[in-house]
């Protein structure tokens, strides 16, 4: 049986589902858990983030991501949140999570915390993928960086567009059979046409592209519509239409300094 001091001294951050099922072992009902939690919010000892979700007071501020994937029983840190877990982007002012429970818009801290539901096409496995890694001492579930990145192909709006986001595709050098195994799962046309767009100027080979032919557009789409459309150049083999402005941005070498980039570059 674990003592709530001994929980809370493991827990950071915690969901009333988690010390529950802990406090059940003493045979304490949902009721005398629920009173128990409000006694030591009054007392000091814990801070009620939001309803059902709970953080140790004192001390050092709770992990971002922690608090993340504690915003739903089944969140998945994805997206923006993800790329900062693995160090692809620094961390600035949000983090979204996968989920397919009903889940609220969180902000705390100055974190903006975005639940994102599951793309129906990936199923009951979530499309894999999928890391089970620990931070600050808790459990949490993550997409790996290759997922990462395809997914911010399909979400470009969950981050800070196209220019950014081949600077971190250019950082991360991802496993690219990962990427290409994981975009033709996710079955979006364009998302696929992005991806081989971004492999085709990183230099890869025809034998790693020939996995993508007969997945892309079959029309010509813009990689980015909010981006400036005249001068774009059309990469043919895959009915993509990229804007001078990316263009211009991989042809220089230069990286995005991310201090710079704001929510109106999206």
């Amino acid at each position: 049986m674990v003592k709530p001091a001994e929980f809370f001294d493991s827990h950071a951050v915690f969901r009333f589902d988690e010390f529950l099922l802990a406090h059940a072992a003493s045979g304490a009902s949902p009721k005398t858990t629920d009173a128990l939690l409000s006694y030591y919010v009054a007392t000091g000892r814990l801070t009620n983030l939001r309803r059902g979700l709970y953080a140790r007071a004192g001390g050092t501020d709770p992990d971002p991501w922690v608090v993340g994937s504690r915003l739903s029983k089944d969140a998945v840190i994805a997206y923006d949140g993800a790329l900062t877990f693995h160090g692809l982007w620094p961390l600035q002012h949000s983090i979204s999570f996968l989920t397919r429970s009903r889940a609220s818009r969180f902000v705390f801290d100055e974190m903006i915390y975005r639940p994102v539901r599951l793309p129906v096409a990936l199923g009951k496995d979530w499309g894999g993928h999928i890391l089970s890694l620990e931070r600050a001492g808790q459990p949490l579930k993550v997409t790996s960086r290759e997922r990462t990145l395809v997914d911010l192909l399909d979400r470009l709006d969950l981050f800070y567009g196209s220019r950014a986001l081949w600077d971190c595709f250019r950082a991360a050098r991802p496993d690219w059979s990962e990427l290409i195994s994981y975009a033709r799962r996710l079955g979006n046309r364009l998302v696929v046409g992005r991806l081989a767009v971004f492999l085709q100027l990183l230099g890869a080979n025809n034998r790693v592209l020939d996995g993508l032919d007969g997945f892309a557009p079959r029309s010509a789409c813009y990689f980015d519509k909010r981006e400036p459309t005249a001068g774009g150049e059309i990469f043919p083999r895959w009915n993509v239409i990229v804007s001078r402005r990316l263009i211009a941005h991989i042809e220089s070498g230069a990286a995005i300094d991310p201090s710079t980039v704001h929510d109106e570059d999206e």
